[in-house]
């Protein structure tokens, strides 16, 4: 009993010393940005080609690229999207005959919804609509591209034609 009491007065003669503390603290603020970027897997050229038909007597065909990947970021506030317009510079156009069509062949889940081929033109087409808060991936990710030269008239081709066409593509808020 006596050992029991002396370890009780020792305890509590332990607890009055105490160990001494304090504390500080500050806030931190945490926000979130509104995020708007897009880029390409890659910003080297393609080439399209018109090629000869399978057969005499058949219309020539166009060749298609699948090499192209677009990549975006977007966070976007509630109700709130965005889309991805194509164009191409005012000035540039198809060899005569042709024209440039552009189709979204796959978007990464939660990414926005293709809308379907459109022709390449000076004025903005949607490719991309529904567009929320995500991101495509950097590496192996993306939007993939297809590009396919249409003839649109055998009779207006010319041999040894050949344009460039700058494509431009620009996420924005969806109106």
């Amino acid at each position: 009993m006596k050992r029991l009491i002396s370890i009780m007065l020792f305890a509590a003669a332990a607890a009055g010393t105490g160990f001494a503390t304090d504390s500080a603290s500050h806030a931190v603020t945490l926000r979130v940005d509104d995020v708007c970027r897009v880029d390409l897997n890659s910003t080297g050229g393609i080439t399209l080609a018109v090629t000869k038909p399978a057969a005499g007597g058949e219309t020539p065909a166009g060749t298609t690229d699948n090499g192209k990947s677009l990549r975006y970021t977007s966070v976007v506030s509630p109700g709130s999207s965005r889309k991805i317009t194509v164009n191409c510079d005012s000035a540039d156009s198809a060899p005569s005959g042709t024209a440039l069509y552009l189709r979204v062949t796959s978007v990464p889940p939660r990414c926005g919804t293709a809308t379907g081929p459109v022709r390449i033109g000076g004025d903005p087409r949607e490719i991309i609509t529904g567009i929320g808060s995500c991101a495509t991936g950097a590496t192996g990710g993306g939007a993939r591209l297809q590009y396919t030269l249409q003839i649109d008239d055998a009779a207006a081709l010319t041999a040894g034609e050949t344009r460039t066409i700058n494509v431009n593509f620009t996420l924005t808020d969806a109106s």
